[in-house]
């Protein structure tokens, strides 16, 4: 029978109302509250029972209640029904944060568990944003204790994510079953902490961690779930409410939606009750809760209203183990209190100190029940492990043996103890041996000097995803940071401990290179480029915005100030040149430091004044050869160089000293790798120690005045592979999925036969991969420890093409499609973007010139002979008409000016037209042509939505082909026919995080 929506109201007020009466006065209560209504009084009660068998009705508050009693309605008409290439098989559960489903990929042909999301939780665009930045994070952690997520997705209205299916129960289920062991709760822990160590180190916080979103598989393995989910609810900040009168200690967000938790009640840390910014931390009290409920049975925080609970959490120590279970050790009782600490300074700082702790513990647990064991008789040991349940204490142990959890032990004969002169020496080559450690620690430490700084945590300070650079204030509580939005830029200043921010500078059609801090913190200098021209400017203004003062022009990198803020060192670029100048802070008295000409140039990346004031490190690109990236030191006194480091990157984005000169921090990218990461060099001599080791990349770095707070930008990208039938943005298909793999942003291509051969990260290094359009059959061709980039098939369709350094410069290799047949193709060094024209006679491709400054379009002839040389001016990334007879690329008049798009003759000369196409001036943002040759085909965004667009290169107006509402494309490629088009597309999630170090 269908109820009305005033039924529904009636029937809410009425539950929460009887919730209230005692059970045995609420049979007359409900004869006259409903009013002879039996539709009404059957669903009150059925709320009404279902709430009394709950443990809590906190634990599962009915999210919506016409949604509760009308699940079973749902799980029905959802049946069959596909979300995506999703087909729903059958019901699996649901909860306040939505209906869970067993369903089948049918892409991939395997099970997964589908979780539709309520709708009142996803109305809001901005909150939807931070659920989907945060679930992306999640998904690219890979983890056994993690549930792996596969896709976050919409259909019509209703979100939905889909996981991997755990056949398993959750450890809710496993409490409600019996008891579970000191052993088997300690192993749970262990594993649990483990997943929230992974998603710590990749600055992810669950937020919610309670036993129903902790999954035991049959196997043992635990998953952990959810991570992200309650972000999606939680309200803004100022939504908080009092639940306790005035009393600012009790502000918490439990109720600002009536029945719904903002992570359950008695699992939140005070922290969270507070509504203060949470860290890992929080997840350490809430996992300790977990592990206090599953030795003693009961929560250590207990009450019989949200009210009660959050007092008792805020205000009540929990009652020490030992009163529920005797045995319990005093180990794991100071472990436990540890974690419940309600002052987070007090607590485990890490995940891991409480992981390595517990598994101490289940050590030495393991080695008393043995020694226990040993001491019985063996038809007493035999009974007692037959008696007692697995991985509790032996019923029949001597509890005296027990002080081995402590770091003793006790054994029925003590040993006996040596004699006098003995003792004495013993004690002589004790003190000898302690003498001996500490000069070979000091000598280890002298001539292998390890810089200082030791990442303690790392704390998201953003959740937009649109932050691009950023700087942090001498004192380490405020950053500033640009703001990408739409296009246009804006500046914000955040407050790091109290998350206030404000809006410093509007948003512009501009770009912030960079912004600093003056070492007193008052004023704000940042470099951007200005639109409509190639000129950037230097600023200057408070920290708070106002005015902004013009300092002066050409100035191309961040400035770095010296240690006693007169001076500044930043790059500028003049033609070839870069240049290392230094001026007064306010740009007057410029001197150039140092120059180096490109193809071997400083990077356009901030300098760092070293402490003392006598170095300043900078970047430096090697574009020849085998390109290789590193750091030097430039001498303030007379501009001499020497090497900071003996590694070479293969790409540096920037540096910054440690206050006590003991190093550097550096942000750069390893060989062969492909994220930066944060690392620390010794200086002046000693290791090299990667601090940050996730799958996150990093951009920028800036550092407080005392080296304890780093501020960077934390960026993760999620590209797929797409086919779309007829470029129908609505048919479109993901056929690829993974974070940080990049696939097909260098490399996308269609074989003859219709399969795409695309370059892709997937399996740690830059390679090349074959597939059908439809993502299965999915291999590499090309071996791993090498770059490469750039893989195009052969108008024949016979073999590949693509750029590698396999043997230690870059060069064009090709292969057959099956990997095989293996051939160096050209010989010079640092070539890229291979093409083969139509009559398999001619390789096109970009490499440097002779004097090796400029990259220049080249041919060769396939079948051996003199490359010749078609451009001489600065020209990149060719690609060939589809009749052969033109070449489209990326070209600049001169060295400093522009980028523009240049169409050209296979024979070389200058450019046959020349376009301003927005947005196709980047490599990894090529240009195309049409099936038809007819227009010049590229990428363009609107409001941070790329599509593609077509030029007519003989003049015309421009005409949009695709038609998509999000993500970008960085990159497509129409297949032989020109029916399919495939494309590289996804999103890129970049914040603001905070690194702290251990001082």
């Amino acid at each position: 029978m269908k109820i009305s929506p005033e039924q529904w109201q009636q029937i809410e007020r009425l539950y929460h109302e009887g919730a209230d009466v005692a059970p045995a006065e609420r049979i007359a209560w409900l004869d006259q509250a409903c009013g002879g209504d039996d539709v009404v009084r059957r669903e009150v009660e059925s709320l009404l029972a279902a709430n009394a068998r709950a443990e809590s009705f906190i634990e599962a508050p009915p999210n919506d209640l016409a949604a509760a009693v009308l699940a079973d309605e749902h799980q029905r008409t959802f049946i069959g029904q596909k979300f995506s290439h999703y087909r729903i098989l059958s019901p699996l559960g649901a909860g306040g944060m939505g209906e869970v489903y067993l369903a089948e990929d049918t892409i991939l042909g395997r099970k997964v568990a589908l979780k539709l999301l309520p709708e009142d939780f996803t109305r809001e665009r901005e909150r939807v944003q931070r659920f989907k930045q945060e679930a992306r994070a999640a998904s690219a952690l890979n983890h056994p204790n993690i549930i792996t997520i596969f896709e976050i997705g919409q259909n019509d209205e209703l979100h939905f994510i889909a996981t991997e299916f755990i056949d398993g129960r959750t450890l809710r289920r496993r409490v409600a079953d019996s008891p579970v062991p000191l052993r088997e709760a300690i192993d749970i822990v262990i594993q649990a902490a483990a997943a929230l160590s992974a998603a710590h180190d990749a600055g992810i916080v669950h937020r919610d961690v309670k036993p129903e979103n902790i999954m035991l598989r049959r196997d043992g393995y635990v998953k952990v779930l959810d991570f992200g989910l309650v972000k999606l609810i939680e309200p803004p900040r100022e939504e908080a409410v009092t639940l306790t009168g005035g009393d600012r200690a009790t502000e918490t967000k439990l109720n600002t939606d009536p029945g719904r938790a903002i992570g359950t009640p008695r699992y939140m840390s005070p922290e969270q009750i507070r509504a203060q910014e949470v860290d890992a931390r929080t997840d350490i009290f809430s996992l300790g809760v977990v592990l206090y409920e599953l030795i003693a049975g009961q929560a250590p925080f207990g009450g019989a209203t949200p009210s009660e609970v959050v007092a008792a959490i805020l205000h009540l120590e929990p009652r020490p183990l030992a009163r529920f279970s005797p045995e319990v050790p005093a180990e794991l009782e100071r472990i436990v209190r540890k974690a419940l600490r309600k002052d987070r300074e007090e607590r485990y700082q890490l995940v891991q100190e409480l992981r390595t702790d517990l598994k101490n513990f289940q050590g030495e647990m393991e080695f008393a029940a043995r020694l226990a064991s040993a001491r019985l008789p063996e038809t007493a040991a035999r009974s007692a492990g037959d008696d007692a349940a697995p991985g509790t204490w032996p019923s029949g142990a001597d509890t005296r043996a027990t002080p081995a959890l402590s770091g003793e032990v006790s054994l029925s004969s003590p040993p006996a103890s040596p004699r006098p002169g003995r003792k004495a020496a013993m004690a002589g080559g004790a003190l000898l041996l302690a003498a001996l450690a500490f000069a070979g620690i000091y000598w280890m430490r002298v001539c292998s000097r390890e810089a200082s700084f030791q990442m303690e945590r790392l704390i998201r300070l953003t959740a937009t995803g649109k932050a691009a650079r950023v700087a942090i204030s001498p004192d380490g509580k405020e950053v500033l940071y640009s703001f990408l939005d739409a296009g246009q830029e804006s500046l914000r200043l955040r407050q790091v401990d109290t998350g206030g921010e404000i809006e410093t500078l509007p948003p512009e059609k501009v770009t912030y290179y960079g912004m600093t801090f003056s070492p007193d913190g008052a004023l704000v200098y940042y470099t951007r480029g200005e639109a409509n021209t190639s000129v950037n400017v230097l600023y200057q203004s408070t920290k708070y915005g106002g005015s902004p003062r013009r300092l002066c022009a050409n100035v191309d990198s961040p400035i770095g100030f010296s240690p006693d803020g007169l001076q500044i060192a930043f790059v500028r670029q003049r033609g070839r040149d870069r240049q290392l100048v230094v001026a007064d802070s306010a740009c007057g008295g410029e001197r150039v430091l140092a120059v180096r000409r490109q193809p071997d140039g400083f990077r356009l990346r901030g300098p760092a004044w070293s402490p003392d004031g006598k170095w300043i490190a900078v970047a430096v690109e090697n574009l020849t050869g085998t390109a290789f990236h590193t750091l030097v030191g430039v001498s303030v006194a007379d501009g001499a160089e020497i090497p900071l480091t003996t590694q070479r990157w293969e790409i540096v984005n920037q540096a910054a000293w440690l206050a006590d000169s003991s190093g550097l921090l550096v942000v750069a990218t390893e060989p062969l790798g492909y994220q930066n990461q944060l690392w620390s060099q010794a200086w002046p001599k000693g290791p090299l120690r990667r601090i940050t080791k996730d799958l996150n990349g990093y951009a920028g770095l800036s550092i407080s005045a005392d080296a304890s707070r780093v501020a960077t930008v934390q960026s993760e990208r999620f590209m797929s592979i797409w086919v779309a039938p007829e470029s129908d943005a609505a048919r479109a298909v993901r056929i690829t999925t993974g974070a940080q793999r990049d696939d097909g942003i260098r490399g996308l291509a269609w074989t003859s036969d219709g399969r795409i051969v695309y370059r892709s990260f997937a399996g740690g290094n830059p390679n090349v991969w074959i597939m059908k359009a439809d993502g299965s059959e999915n291999r590499q061709l090309s071996t791993s420890a090498h770059q490469n980039t750039d893989p195009m098939v052969s108008p024949d369709g016979s073999y590949i093409a693509w750029s590698s350094d396999r043997i230690g410069v870059r060069n064009i290799w090709r292969m057959n499609l099956d990997g095989g047949s293996v051939r160096q193709l050209t010989q010079g060094g640092g070539e890229w973007f291979p093409q083969v024209t139509p009559d398999d006679k001619w390789l096109v491709y970009q490499a440097l010139a002779q004097d090796e400054l400029d990259r220049l379009i080249w041919k060769m002839p396939l079948d051996g002979g003199a490359p010749v040389q078609l451009t001489d001016y600065p020209s990149y990334a060719p690609v060939l008409s589809p009749d052969g007879k033109l070449i489209v690329c990326n070209y600049r008049e001169r060295p400093e000016a522009p980028v523009k798009t240049a169409v050209l003759s296979i024979d070389g000369g200058p450019p046959l037209k020349t376009f301003d196409l927005p947005g196709a001036n980047l490599p990894d943002r090529p240009v195309r042509w049409t099936p038809d040759g007819s227009a010049l085909a590229y990428i363009k965004v609107a409001d941070g939505v790329s599509n593609i667009w077509s030029q007519p290169w003989r003049g015309g107006p421009p005409k949009q082909l695709t038609f998509f509402k999000s993500e970008e494309i960085l990159n497509f490629a129409w297949s032989r026919d020109g029916k399919q088009l495939a494309l590289a597309r996804g999103v890129t999630v970049s914040d603001v995080v905070l690194i702290s170090s251990q001082r």
